[in-house]
């Protein structure tokens, strides 16, 4: 049960505002923002080159609230048929002590079709789904996650082997984060807190161009300045405040 407030968009960001009602008489309610960036740089080639996208929940209220996300296989394919495959890591920052390591979702195509398009949907490439290290993870049957969630707020930390099609027992890939905003504010009033993700849809190669030399296949900008996509992505992520600054240059 929630109610839509409003909606806002910029050149770059797209915010959805949603009320939360109490769970007790005379609380008021809780405030959740999703907020999606997709930054427009145009002072900077390396990141205006990143096929990837922020989202960070906003929450503020004074109780505790339970946020959960998840995403499937029809990012990777528009045919619900399709078989996909998925694997969960957590890798250390590469060479930075004391950062947290991401976890991070990727899902592709079991079989891939190379420059392809179905219904204006790119039929190649991996899906990346990141968030912090303090987030729960799991993979599994749309239904079962989503109904033990909404029953009990929590997710298992667990990754479902059982490769499939995307509609076939949906498969999904879910984060949740648990605010704790009872008691956490001065004098009894609101608190506020945040966790940020990133989506990305990274495809090597991109295109083909007819050279001098025959047909060739070209790498992305991106792969100019990173050797992979995780490399790419672990300083995408970290690069939100930069990131967020720049194209704030560009809202109106």
């Amino acid at each position: 049960p929630y109610t839509t407030l409003f909606r806002s968009f910029d050149a770059s960001t797209t915010n959805l505002t949603y009320s939360i009602p109490a769970p007790g008489y005379g609380q008021d309610p809780a405030q959740i923002i999703l907020s999606f960036l997709s930054p427009i740089t145009p002072t900077s080639t390396l990141r205006q080159a990143i096929p990837a996208s922020y989202l960070t929940v906003h929450v503020s209220g004074s109780f505790n609230i339970d946020v959960y996300i998840d995403l499937n296989g029809l990012w990777v394919s528009a045919n619900r048929g399709n078989e996909i495959e998925w694997e969960f890591s957590q890798n250390p920052h590469p060479g930075v002590k004391g950062v947290a390591p991401l976890k991070t979702w990727k899902v592709k195509r079991r079989v891939e079709q190379l420059l392809s398009e179905d219904a204006d949907r790119g039929e190649w490439g991996t899906l990346h789904f990141i968030g912090p290290a303090d987030v729960q993870h799991e993979a599994g049957t749309s239904a079962i996650l989503r109904n033990r969630f909404s029953r009990t707020g929590t997710l298992k930390n667990a990754v479902d082997g059982k490769f499939r099609g995307i509609m076939d027992d949906e498969p999904v890939f879910a984060f949740s984060k648990s605010f704790k905003l009872n008691g956490t504010s001065a004098a009894g009033g609101k608190s506020s807190d945040s966790v940020l993700f990133t989506i990305a849809h990274v495809q090597d190669p991109v295109i083909q161009f007819a050279s001098a030399r025959g047909m060739t296949l070209m790498k992305p900008l991106w792969a100019s300045y990173f050797l992979t996509a995780d490399e790419l992505l672990e300083y995408h992520y970290h690069d939100f405040e930069k990131a967020s600054k720049l194209a704030g240059n560009y809202s109106g």
